[in-house]
């Protein structure tokens, strides 16, 4: 007699290997009915992932988009709805749905006559393909609330499915949307939420763009960058981030922090516009919009890394930090100066481009595992200021900080090579 199951062809056989669970309510009378639906992979047909925006918005997927507010990230999200409205080219000139499409935005900070509809004029969107939800009201009654997440998630997809050519949604913020009894922070009230949006995202082939608030102290990685849980970003398919622009500051970047339905695509930089849009009783609205002026080699970490650990203008940036750790004219090994530039919360790859910004001379001495980097400036550098006993205290906490006395620039050739 054999002692294997028989294996099971089609996906009604491999059901039917699980037994119905009956189990006691509490008072011992009526059984309640779990049943795990299962089906057998390959009964399941593959397909590719779809994109709204390739590689930063994944058609039926949740999307998080995490910024400091008014860095641009909620006007970025009307940006991509306007285009979307119109079936126009994407920020970096590629092409996502190849018709029109509708967007739907839960907004519960910006005003929809004020704000909303002015940032769409400007961005030239086709206003008849996108709707503000207003409020949800019940039982017939004619007062309008907020929607609540999850109490409202079966209403919104009751719209969903009445307006099949919508394909994106915007809720922003988060927080806002959240019902009182879902502790943003406790991963398992998050995620329940978050997966009946991403499964209503799915059934009805649609990007849900979540706009969260960054906190203003973060680790040196952007995932855990965006108040609440890591569940949140665990949750999302793609993780954008919005940050100023750490050499200008009249730009700002977008960077795709995580995506785990493609490689990481590259980051953008965008410049928000000041505009004027007509209003209907004959006055002119001020707002805003964004002009996209192409990729930037920054990462979301480098963009973390260089904002420190307070937000813009709290703290040093990573120029100013490098520029002190440097001012004394001596040379610092290369190893040194990263350690304490981690602890600092500045990431490697942000010193290696401030360095090089700066003019940064850089000596290669020794050979194999002998061999050491030293790092100096030459000749103060422009507005340079003096190192501060904060940055002082910092490079003393950094054991074997080397230093040496003399130094031998290398020629521009070099400098690339030397470490």
């Amino acid at each position: 007699m054999s002692n294997h199951f028989a294996v099971p062809t089609t996906t009604e056989e491999l059901n039917n290997l699980f037994p119905t669970n009956e189990k006691p309510s509490s008072n011992g009378r009526t059984p309640s009915v779990a049943r795990l639906d299962v089906v057998l992979v390959k009964d399941v047909v593959s397909r590719p992932v779809r994109w709204i925006w390739p590689g930063y918005l994944p058609l039926g997927k949740l999307v998080v988009i995490d910024g400091l507010p008014g860095q641009g990230k909620s006007t970025a999200a009307l940006d991509i709805a306007a285009r979307l409205s119109q079936g126009g080219s994407m920020p970096d000139g590629s092409r996502g749905c190849d018709v029109p499409a509708g967007s739907l935005i839960l907004s519960y900070e910006d005003d929809a006559a004020d704000t909303i509809r002015p940032r769409l004029e400007a961005a030239a969107a086709d206003l008849a393909g996108i709707g503000i939800v207003q409020g949800v009201s019940y039982n017939g009654d004619s007062e309008l609330l907020p929607p609540s997440l999850p109490k409202d998630i079966a209403a919104l997809d009751d719209l969903l499915e009445q307006q099949p050519g919508v394909r994106l949604l915007i809720i922003d913020p988060l927080m806002a949307a959240l019902s009182a009894d879902v502790d943003s922070h406790r991963d398992q009230d998050i995620r329940r939420p978050l997966a009946r949006l991403a499964r209503m995202a799915a059934e009805r082939n649609v990007c849900i763009i979540i706009v969260r608030h960054v906190r203003k102290s973060h680790g040196g990685n952007a995932i855990y960058a965006g108040g609440g849980s890591v569940g949140i970003s665990g949750q999302a398919r793609v993780v954008l981030i919005v940050e100023q622009h750490p050499e200008d500051p009249t730009a700002a970047i977008l960077a795709v922090a995580k995506s785990n339905v493609g490689p990481i695509p590259p980051s953008l930089t965008f410049r928000k516009m000041a505009a004027v849009v007509p209003a209907a009783d004959g006055e002119h609205i001020e707002t805003s919009l964004l002009r996209w002026l192409g990729p930037a080699n920054i990462t979301a970490d480098d963009l973390l890394s260089a904002r420190g650990d307070g937000g813009p203008g709290e703290g040093k940036d990573a120029t100013d930090w490098l520029r002190d750790v440097l001012a004394n004219g001596e040379r610092l090994e290369r190893k040194a100066v990263m350690d304490a530039a981690k602890s600092a919360g500045f990431a490697e790859r942000t010193i290696e481009r401030i360095a090089k910004q700066l003019g940064v001379a850089k000596v290669r001495e020794g050979f194999g595992k002998d061999c050491r980097g030293y790092w100096s400036l030459t000749t103060p550098a422009k507005n340079a200021t003096p190192a501060t006993p904060a940055a002082l205290a910092q490079l003393a906490r950094v054991e074997n900080l080397a230093r040496v006395d003399t130094l031998t620039p290398l020629g521009p050739g070099e400098v690339d090579r030397a470490i």
